[in-house]
C-alpha cells in the first residue's frame, strides 16, 4: 500500500522499520538518509514527514521540500503525551487536504503542539488522561484560515 502513498507521517521509530535502516541515529545526515530512504517507499512525487524527532534537545518532525531536508521544531518537554502524534498528523492531514505549503503546515502544526503541550503540563492532570487542547482550538482554526487566504491569494 504504501507505493500508492501521496504523503505519509511516520514516526521515526516506523521509518526506521519501514526502510530497514535501523541503526541510524539523529544526525542531520542520518535523517536525511532516512527521509530519502522513505520517499522511494512511497508515490513518486509524493510526501514523507516524518514525526517525533529528537534533535538538539528540540521535538519535531523532518520533511523534503524543493529538494532541500527541513527540521521544524519546539523546545523539548518533559513527559509522554498520549495522542500528540495524532493530533500532530490530524494537523499535517489538513494542511495536505487543502494543498497547503507544507513548510507553513510544519510550523503551524509544531506551534499548535507547543501550545498544546505547554498547557497540558500547566493543567496538572495526569498526562494518561490525554492533551489538553481545547483552548487551542481557535488559535488553530485562525492559523489555517491565513494559509487558505494567502493561498488563495496566489
Amino acid at each position: 500500500m504504501l507505493q500508492h502513498a501521496t504523503v505519509t507521517t511516520p514516526n521515526l521509530t516506523e521509518a526506521k522499520f519501514l526502510t530497514g535502516l535501523t541503526e541510524l541515529d539523529n544526525s542531520y545526515e542520518s535523517l536525511s538518509k532516512l527521509l530519502l530512504a522513505m520517499k522511494k517507499l512511497i508515490h513518486p512525487g509524493g510526501n514523507v514527514v516524518i514525526t517525533d524527532i529528537v534533535f538538539e534537545n528540540k521535538h519535531g518532525c523532518v520533511y523534503e521540500q524543493d529538494g532541500k531536508v527541513a527540521f521544524c521544531s519546539y523546545p523539548q518537554l518533559p513527559g509522554h503525551f498520549y495522542g500528540s502524534g495524532d493530533l500532530l498528523t490530524a494537523i499535517l492531514s489538513a494542511g495536505y487536504f487543502y494543498n497547503l505549503d507544507l513548510l507553513k503546515v510544519c510550523d503551524l502544526a509544531l506551534d499548535v503542539m507547543d501550545r498544546v503541550l505547554s498547557s497540558t503540563l500547566s493543567d496538572g492532570r495526569p498526562l494518561k488522561y490525554g492533551l489538553c487542547y481545547e483552548p487551542h482550538i481557535g488559535y488553530l482554526f485562525s492559523g489555517f484560515n491565513a494559509l487558505l487566504e494567502e493561498k488563495n491569494e496566489k
